[in-house]
């Protein structure tokens, strides 16, 4: 996902709006579509409180699917939500009056019919919600509410396997005075969570600071505030052979899960980069006025 200096605007948008026609109750919805598959193909979606029916009028062949919906409101979206150029179908619902799920039928064109996305567990979200549909990067992003916005990000594998790509855990920044200060964290501040990165056989392959609502990884400023500052390879382990001195700016990446320790960078005059782990009292915000010194990248 490319850096972004602005959070993710949440609202719901969902692409291919203009070809559903809605035929809806307030309490039992029903809605039909004649959507555009592709240049050759069109059908005829029909949402019913338990039931979504798609009718291919070139060939005659009707395909049905039990749905579960978790609220009252139901509707249908298009959206070709996973890049092979064919639209593909979702059942939308709210369970909260909030957060709205996504059951996604994607188009076969092999197979010539639709078939359920299967999404395995996982993420801060535990599925697809909200769902924005980013066709530069590949990705799929699922938002939720809970007492914050939180995203998840997916991509497929090359078989066309839903995978997850990156989500967030809680950190515990917002708690910890000296974090609070390091980060500029404040009342009301984006909540600040460990950005996990997975490969597509779900092994994690990075680890950032990160905006829970935007997956935009943040990164603080710091200057070195006691004489010696011991430099480890992993938090409180082994011997430090290196130290920083007082005065010597770095830049937070991570945070041990106890709060304790910082991973951190530092960029010497001539373009060396050193990374470790340093205790996070010997770090104070590198800009003056006790102003906050982190940035987005």
């Amino acid at each position: 996902m490319p850096m972004i200096h602005t959070r993710r605007n949440l609202s719901p948008r969902w692409a291919g709006a203009f070809l559903l026609v809605a035929l809806a109750t307030q309490v039992h919805a029903q809605e039909t579509a004649i959507v555009q598959v592709d240049p050759r193909t069109q059908a005829r979606v029909e949402l019913s409180p338990k039931h979504l029916a798609i009718h291919f009028l070139l060939s005659g062949k009707t395909q049905m699917f039990d749905i579960e919906p978790t609220g009252a409101d139901v509707r249908l979206a298009t959206d070709d939500f996973n890049f092979d150029g064919h639209k593909d179908v979702a059942v939308v619902d709210s369970h909260d009056g909030v957060t709205e799920g996504y059951q996604i039928f994607l188009f076969d064109p092999t197979a010539q019919h639709f078939a359920p996305l299967e999404v395995k567990a996982g993420g801060s979200c535990a599925g697809l919600a909200e769902v924005t549909v980013d066709a530069t990067s590949h990705t799929l992003y699922s938002a939720c509410c809970g007492t914050t916005w939180i995203l998840d990000a997916y991509r497929y594998t090359a078989d066309g396997k839903l995978y997850l790509y990156q989500s967030t855990e809680e950190t515990g920044l917002a708690e910890d005075p000296a974090l609070q200060r390091l980060f500029g964290i404040k009342e009301g501040s984006a909540p600040i969570g460990r950005l996990l990165t997975y490969d597509d056989k779900g092994h994690v392959t990075a680890r950032a600071l990160a905006y829970r609502d935007s997956l935009s990884v943040v990164r603080a400023n710091a200057r070195v505030a006691v004489d010696h500052l011991a430099l480890h390879d992993k938090p409180g382990v082994g011997v430090a052979k290196r130290f920083f001195v007082r005065g010597d700016a770095v830049e937070v990446e991570d945070v041990s899960g106890d709060l304790r320790w910082a991973r951190v960078a530092y960029r010497s005059s001539a373009g060396a980069s050193v990374h470790g782990w340093v205790t996070v009292t010997g770090l104070a915000p590198l800009s003056s006025a006790g102003q906050p010194g982190h940035e987005v990248r």
